[in-house]
């Protein structure tokens, strides 16, 4: 549990701007439960942030999130996860308050394609914004390691890396100047471990 307010005790002469009176508070609560070859975690917090001197800036945030990480086998990992964010704000005077959910969905992969020696990671997420297809967001990344030198004592080690993001945005579609937003990217690495 967390919280924090902020004010100004002395406004200087002429000011115009705004006037500071805000608090901030949160509260966390989470489970998680081990087993032999899987771990499941779920999470949710709540934040409010009140603005007494700008109360339609004031909203209130529900945050949830639930993992679950599975070894598949000694070479073979998978972790899909959820969130969900709630956010209702104040809205001006006079209208009723906003309300906007963002929903995540992601994967992560993690492969020992070779021991010591290859391995390979992916990653994919997609972010649903008010449940609709507007500002939707998707990633999806992945990389090949090849381990050149184990570390040792005093001594570093050495790996090659190649690896590829891209990314995908879609706007909303009801907008005629919308456009649908592309990235690729690819990266050759070498790497330093001790």
């Amino acid at each position: 549990v967390t919280w924090s307010r902020e004010q100004r005790h002395d406004t200087p002469v002429g000011f115009l701007g705004d006037g500071l009176d805000q608090q901030t508070a949160s509260f966390s609560a989470g489970w998680t439960v081990a087993y032999e070859r899987a771990t499941a975690s779920l999470s949710h917090t709540y934040s409010i942030f009140d603005n007494d001197a700008l109360p339609q800036d004031s909203y209130h945030t529900n945050f949830s999130e639930m993992s679950v990480t599975w070894i598949v086998s000694d070479r073979f990992t998978v972790t899909p996860a959820v969130q969900m964010q709630l956010q209702r704000d104040a809205g001006i005077a006079g209208a009723p308050p906003g309300i906007t959910n963002q929903y995540v969905a992601a994967t992560e992969t993690s492969t020992l394609l070779r021991p010591d020696k290859l391995t390979h990671t992916f990653h994919y997420g997609a972010l649903l914004d008010n449940g609709t297809i507007a500002d939707d967001q998707h990633n999806a990344s992945t990389e090949f390691v090849w381990q050149l030198k184990q570390a040792a004592v005093n001594d570093p080690g050495y790996a090659l890396g190649l690896s590829a993001n891209y990314e995908h945005a879609t706007r909303d579609p009801l907008l005629t100047t919308s456009t649908k937003d592309e990235n690729y990217k690819v990266f050759l690495s070498f790497k330093i471990s001790s």
